[in-house]
């Protein structure tokens, strides 16, 4: 049975295919780099809906980092203030962002969902901080790349889904790195 895992059964402890100091920048180094927020119908940079009012809603966020040690939790916190439709959901979600250069000139680029964590169900309560904390999956996780080849970039995504279907998005890059 375990042969059907394959790497996933292997102890990664002994083999060493991490490199500690693999994705720190020299301009970032392992500085701290806060970030936060504020969502509200003023500062919306694309809506897509099908009625004619953006309903009324703020948000704010705090990320305690966006310059992420793997090997720490990505933490923060949000606060729903007010909103005039009820939640549905509040997610964080994980991305990685590959885009590789070919010798013609041509731009190959993919997107793909790394993790994608719930982090509030139903109508949360307002004027609470909402604990942002999510483990970077190991496997499937490595340090920002930037080559003349090859770029590998993160972003994180926080999602609010309201009852009504109307979803608002801020979307954030970080810059992942090995301690």
């Amino acid at each position: 049975m375990s042969s059907l895992r394959g790497v996933f059964t292997s102890d990664v402890t002994k083999i060493n295919i991490f490199v500690p100091g693999q994705g720190i920048k020299d301009e970032l180094k392992k500085k701290v780099i806060p970030y936060q927020f504020k969502i509200s119908p003023q500062n919306l940079e694309k809506v897509k809906i099908s009625q004619n009012k953006v309903p009324d809603f703020s948000i704010t966020c705090k990320v305690d980092n966006t310059n992420c040690d793997l090997n720490s939790p990505f933490d923060g916190t949000i606060v729903i203030h007010n909103s005039e439709i009820q939640i549905k959901s509040i997610e964080l979600q994980y991305v990685r962002n590959e885009i590789i250069n070919l010798p013609a000139g041509d731009v190959l680029s993919e997107i793909s969902e790394i993790q994608n964590l719930q982090i509030g169900d139903g109508d949360v309560n307002r004027n609470v901080e909402i604990p942002l904390y999510m483990i970077f999956p190991r496997f499937f996780s490595c340090a920002s790349l930037d080559s003349k080849i090859a770029k590998i970039s993160f972003e994180m995504n926080v999602i609010i889904v309201l009852i009504n279907g109307f979803v608002i998005t801020e979307n954030f890059p970080i810059n992942t790195w090995r301690s």
